[in-house]
This record gives C-alpha cells, structure tokens and sequence, in this order.
C-alpha cells in the first residue's frame, strides 16, 4: 500500500510533507510507503517521485496520481497536505473500492449550485485501477483544464470518472471534517480534518488541531 501526497513548486513549504507524513505514522497502523510526488524532489525529506517531466503544476499535480507505471500495481490513499489527521485511519485505509473519491465539502456546507462534486482532498485508488483517468486526460489535458476553471483537478476527475465511491458515503459519520465546522474540541469520531482556500493548519487558533499537527 502506497500513502502518497503531492507538492508542486512552493505554495506549501517542505515541512507540510513531514507533518503530514508523521501525522499518518502516528495514526496507521498497517504497513505502507509513504511517497511525495513533486518536481522538486531534493527539497522534501521522504520517498519522492519526480513528476517535473510531466509539467502539471499547482493542483493539476493530482492527475500524476492515476499514472500507473509509479504504482506497480499498489493501491494508493492520498492526502492533500493541507490535511490534518488526528484520529484512527484504520476505517478509510479497510475500505476497498476501485474509487474512492470526498463528496465536495463547499456543496455540504450548503452552496449546493456549486457545480463540483468531487472534493480530491482524500483519495483512495485501488490496486491497478484508474488508467483510463490518467489516459483520457493525456489525451484532452488542454481542453480539460480550459474547461474546469478554477475548479481544477477535481472537477476533471469528475467528468473522467462520474461513478465514484463518495467516501463521507461509506465512512464512518463525523469521520472527515471540514474547516468551516471546527468546534473548540475535537468532535468524537473525527479523524481527517479538511483545510481549503487561507485556511490552513499554520494558521488556525483551535488548539487540539495545532497539538495534531505540530509533532514534529
């Protein structure tokens, strides 16, 4: 099993990885790689995989993710950085489904004619699955970013993959938490907290998310 991420150019400093990758450790018991797919690999500090030839930056680094030469046939979880993880993983990670895709969290924090569907913060691919994503959109990459705007990369995986597993759908209740409903203690249950837009670990106040994600 492969727990990958993915940082293109310097939006997130390196030290994103490393929390994230010690945030897992400290929350999976199950043994797995831990993979950072960047182009710039000499800046981060755990296994990487160079995705610099394949120019796809900011977001559009996640369609690396479906490339299925790097996998070897693994199934893959993904996180985003900004995630925090701080709870059992052990739900997401015995879940086996071909796709597993969140349900996008601005559509449940109620603007339903938010025209995504898909939230590509967490993901789950299984093994050898998910080739034609990384093909159709190698074939049409201009004209699919054209066409998703600023809704990016998970939109594309929509239009490429409509039938995914939504994971809010098959995961325990309270198990993903969005930013825009932090409370002052960690709700029971909730094990990945979801950051978006500024909003973002370095910078939240709420002190159980500030214990999770500074262990180093």
């Amino acid at each position: 099993m492969i727990v990958a991420c993915v940082r293109t150019g310097n939006k997130y400093p390196s030290e994103y990885v490393h929390r994230l990758r010690l945030m897992v450790e400290k929350y999976l018991t199950n043994d797995y790689e831990f993979i950072c797919l960047t182009d710039h690999p000499r800046e981060v500090n755990c296994n990487t995989l160079d995705i610099s030839e394949f120019y796809l930056n900011g977001w559009w680094g996640k369609m690396a993710l479906f490339e299925p030469t790097w996998r070897k046939g693994e199934r893959v979880i993904y996180f985003d950085l900004d995630t925090v993880i701080c709870g059992d993983l052990s739900p997401l990670f015995n879940l086996f489904v071909d796709f597993g895709i969140c349900s996008n969290f601005t559509r449940a924090a109620g603007n339903k004619s938010w025209p995504c569907h898909y939230g590509s913060c967490v993901m789950t691919i299984g093994p050898n699955r998910c080739e034609d994503i990384w093909h159709n959109f190698n074939v049409n990459d201009v004209r699919l970013m054209r066409s998703a705007g600023n809704y990016g990369d998970q939109k594309v995986i929509e239009e490429l993959s409509p039938g995914a597993t939504l994971l809010q759908d098959v995961l325990p209740k309270g198990f993903f938490l969005g930013y825009r409903d932090l409370t002052n203690y960690k709700p029971k249950g909730c094990s990945v907290v979801v950051f978006a837009g500024s909003s973002k670990p370095h910078n939240c106040e709420k002190e159980w998310i500030r214990e999770a994600w500074e262990l180093s």
